[in-house]
Order: structure tokens, then C-alpha cells, then sequence
């Protein structure tokens, strides 16, 4: 399980430096509109699923990859008992100390490649979202078999996960505004500054080349590890493959949508998937 050991030290590390900044990337955010951003989105999905499928029952539901509760609290008025699991103690120790934690919802660490505490077909409704993209490729399908193990028949799994990146990523620009000339330094000095650049330039290239190729990341953790940094990686899985996956393992789908979730660089979709009742 090394590839969860280093997703792990990575989340308990963002849970302290900035937990909140960390689950929604890009806005500086105060607790209030953080959970009322996931109050909305868990609202406007019910809504959605009422017409996609109806016929859904709502008497557990189960929030994969947590975090905070942002979502789990959530689900709460919509759902008789909510439970939210994570592979962040630290995350989940903040989330279970919110002054919105009440009974009917119950956060459980999970550090495991498996949903070890959940029983079989015990969940009625699934939700992952910006979740499956930071874990590592090679766990992400038993991941989703564990989703459709945990769901009851008929119950409802909705997940969102990248399909392919589909734009250039933006170019590192190193000293920019800066060139090796840009104070007109003698001959000696524009030597050295030459030399001292190529030599910082090499491990942030390498870094740059390891975020875009994910069958790199393993190195990028390990050398951000050993400099005691986090990583937040972004995977993607194809379309087709997860679609015949779901489907060859008791999954019917209703229906997937395009979604930004992961920014405009990257195809990503959410599911909505039926358990399928299976002959035993």
C-alpha cells in the first residue's frame, strides 16, 4: 500500500497548512461559505437525481473521501443517516469536531485499498466528487468495485473522475522578467548566474516532466516526501474502460455528464450509476 502511505502523509499535511484550500483549490476560503458552497452543490445534485432516479431510496448515504464534511453535512437533510469516510485522521478529527457534526452523521478513517468497515450492501446512495482524481491509478478501480460491493441493490453511486486531458498544460516559465542579462552583469557574473540557473533549473524540470506523466508520480512523491512537501496529484482514467468496468461488475449507467471539476485542461465526467440487482 505505499502509493496510500504517501496520499495519506499528503492530505494530513494539507489538513494542517490549509484544509479548507487544500478540498477546493483556488479560492481563499471562510468556514461559512465553504460549507454553504457544498450545501448548494448537494442541493442542486438532489434535485438532478429526483428526475434522473427517482425511485432512490434515502436512508444511508455514504460520502467517499470526506475531508471535512463539507459534503457529508450536507447530505444529512436529505438522507436519515450519513456516514463520511477518509484517509486523513487529521481531516477527519476537524470534521468530526465541527459544530455541525450532530447524530445521524459519523466520520470513519479509512486507510485502507478497501472500504473494510462498511458492510455489503448497506449503502443507498454513494457520492464521490474531486475525490478519485488525487488517488493513485492502480487503486482506483478497487475502489469502485468496493462502491458497488457497499451499495445495495437498486441503490444509486455517483462518482466524478477525469477521463483524458484534452489541453496544453501550462508552461513553467523560470525567471520570468529576469534574464541571464537583465542588469547588464560582467562577464563573470553573468557566468556564474548561468551556471547557478542550469543547476536549479534541472530538479524543477524534472518535477514539471513527473506532474504531467502520472506513471512519475511515484518518484514526485518520494522526492517531495524527503523534502517533507505534499503532493496533490490529478489522474485520469479513459471513459470507455470505466464504462465497461462498471458494467461488467453489476453497474448500470444511467447517465454521465461533463463536468469542470477538474479544471478546463482536463475531460472530466460525473457518473450516475444503478446497482444492479443480481441474480445470486
Amino acid at each position: 500500500m505505499k502509493g496510500l502511505n504517501e496520499l495519506k502523509f499528503s492530505w494530513n499535511t494539507f489538513a494542517e497548512r490549509d484544509a479548507m484550500g487544500a478540498v477546493l483549490t483556488g479560492n481563499d476560503w471562510d468556514e461559512s461559505s465553504f460549507y454553504d458552497s457544498g450545501q448548494a452543490e448537494v442541493d442542486s445534485l438532489m434535485e438532478e437525481i429526483s428526475h434522473v432516479y427517482p425511485e432512490l431510496t434515502k436512508e444511508h448515504a455514504l460520502d467517499f473521501g470526506c475531508g471535512l464534511g463539507r459534503l457529508s453535512f450536507a447530505l444529512k437533510p436529505h438522507f436519515g443517516r450519513v456516514t463520511g469516510v477518509d484517509i486523513s485522521s487529521r481531516m477527519i478529527a476537524q470534521a468530526a469536531a465541527n459544530p455541525r457534526y450532530s447524530e445521524g452523521v459519523e466520520f470513519l478513517l479509512n486507510e485502507s485499498e478497501s472500504l473494510e468497515k462498511i458492510p455489503s450492501e448497506s449503502i443507498d446512495f454513494l457520492l464521490s466528487l474531486i475525490v478519485l482524481q488525487h488517488i493513485p491509478k492502480k487503486f482506483i478501480k478497487g475502489y469502485l468495485s468496493e462502491f458497488l460491493r457497499v451499495t445495495k441493490p437498486g441503490g444509486l453511486i455517483v462518482f466524478q473522475i477525469p477521463t483524458r486531458k484534452i489541453g496544453p498544460v501550462k508552461k513553467e516559465i523560470y525567471w520570468e522578467g529576469r534574464p541571464l542579462n537583465w542588469d547588464s552583469p560582467s562577464l563573470g557574473k553573468f557566468c556564474y548566474r548561468a551556471v547557478t540557473r542550469f543547476f536549479r533549473w534541472i530538479p524543477r524540470k524534472i518535477r514539471e516532466i513527473a506532474l504531467r506523466n502520472e506513471w512519475l508520480h511515484p518518484v514526485l512523491f518520494f522526492w517531495k516526501r524527503w523534502d517533507g512537501e505534499p503532493l496533490m496529484q490529478m489522474n485520469t482514467m479513459k471513459k470507455t474502460s470505466l464504462e465497461k468496468f462498471l458494467t461488467r461488475n453489476g453497474g448500470a449507467i444511467l447517465c454521465s455528464k461533463r463536468d469542470l471539476a477538474a479544471g478546463e485542461t482536463i475531460e472530466s465526467y460525473t457518473f450516475f450509476v444503478k446497482k444492479e440487482n443480481l441474480a445470486r
